[in-house]
């Protein structure tokens, strides 16, 4: 079932390999296959971004295999997933366990850094952005550094307002009613529309620090060849 799994796994069919970690960790008890099996969720739950499911299992596997082979590197890849999720702090908790003389230690290191050098993040208020709106239709947009989208909210509300205008003026209220209730909807738009795009602002500077530090900071999954090396107890 390992190497099925891994092989799977290598044939970026990921449903198929998870499945056979989970059997093989499940039918095993307490050896390598299940220590082994245990890592691979866990990395394989990295590598597709859950990072919830990530640190669920590589917290299960520190309490349940707390010594020997995989501890520095499951170590090193929970404190990379809570600092992709977000969570620093807690990363640097997970880090302290590294000794200096492991090889992960300095990866540690690096990966804090580049996390702290990215912050003050650049962000923008999703409430200034509304109110910006609310008092001239396009400056939320303007304040989100997006003029063609300010010029174009500008317009539509000034013409939908316009000719609210001039149609009470000529005494046209059907028609001025309904251009207000067009106008009104747009207004309302524009408002959601800037608040959305903070919010969006916001996010997308995140997605991007992540997907930096993953490249940059998550090691390739563990292979079939790297197996003899890691000192396990695994003969197929």
């Amino acid at each position: 079932q390992m190497l099925l799994g891994l092989a799977y796994e290598a044939l970026a069919d990921d449903d198929s390999a998870i499945g056979y970690f989970r059997r093989l960790q499940q039918t095993e008890d307490g050896n390598d296959f299940n220590r082994l099996a245990l890592f691979k969720l866990g990395e394989m739950r990295l590598q597709q971004r859950q990072y919830q499911q990530a640190t669920q299992l590589f917290r299960r596997f520190l309490t349940q295999f707390p010594d020997g082979p995989l501890v520095d590197r499951t170590t090193y890849l929970l404190g990379v997933t809570h600092t992709l999720a977000g969570k620093a702090e807690t990363a640097a908790q997970s880090f302290t366990s590294l000794s200096p003389g492991s090889p992960w230690f300095h990866r540690a290191n690096a990966i804090q850094t580049a996390f702290d050098m990215a912050e003050p993040r650049p962000s923008k208020s999703p409430r200034v952005a509304g109110i910006l709106a609310g008092i001239l239709p396009g400056a939320g947009h303007l304040y989100l550094g997006k003029p063609r989208h300010a010029i174009t909210a500008l317009l539509l509300n000034g013409l939908f307002l316009a000719g609210a205008t001039v149609a009470f003026l000529e005494g046209l209220e059907a028609a001025g009613v309904i251009l207000l209730y067009f106008e009104t909807g747009w207004y309302l738009g524009n408002i959601n529309s800037a608040k959305e795009g903070a919010r969006e602002f916001n996010r997308r500077y995140m997605q991007d620090l992540q997907d930096h530090l993953y490249k940059t900071y998550v090691p390739p999954g563990l292979t079939l060849k790297q197996l003899p090396g890691l000192g396990l107890n695994i003969q197929f």
